[in-house]
């Protein structure tokens, strides 16, 4: 009776072990880290994040800049200035944050954003770069989620905006 109660015993402490190393290994596993793209801060730069597919015209991949040649802080002064309310408040801080910064062909650019004060869907705005010289960079449109064929887009911005 005594070998088998320290039978019993002997298991019992075993499993106990075998049971908190493995939940002491679901617990501490290292986790895939995803880094989020929006910021809770109104006052964030963008996140420059490149399309997830190539778009085309016709059997021609359109070739998309990644990283345009604007900063951030270039392309939020711009909307800024052009901003209708409620994207600006009285103090001339934003009321949005950028969520992405695509360049699908050089000196155009589509921003993403999203109002911090009320929940609406996310709004794209087109901007060109004129050049130093012509200006600098304007607000073609937006913004806006849908954008009609009348605003005279190039092909790939068209495509990018889809």
């Amino acid at each position: 009776m005594m070998i088998k109660n320290k039978f019993v015993i002997i298991i019992t402490v075993i499993l106990l072990i075998v049971g908190g190393v493995l939940i002491w290994y679901v617990v501490t596993k290292p986790k895939e880290v995803v880094t989020p793209v929006i910021s809770n801060s109104p006052d964030t730069t963008a996140e420059i994040t490149p399309p997830t597919s190539t778009p085309t015209v016709g059997n021609s991949p359109i070739k998309i800049n990644e990283y345009p040649n604007r900063t951030n802080d270039e392309l939020n002064s711009t909307i800024i200035k052009a901003a209708p309310q409620p994207l600006v408040r009285s103090n001339g801080k934003a009321n949005y944050i950028i969520l992405t910064v695509v360049s699908p062909i050089k000196a155009w650019y589509i921003v993403t954003i999203r109002l911090t004060t009320v929940q609406t869907d996310d709004a794209k705005i087109i901007i060109k770069d004129n050049g130093t010289a012509a200006g600098g960079l304007e607000v073609i449109a937006g913004p806006g989620t849908t954008f009609p064929d009348a605003i005279d887009l190039p092909p790939e911005v068209r495509i990018a905006l889809s």
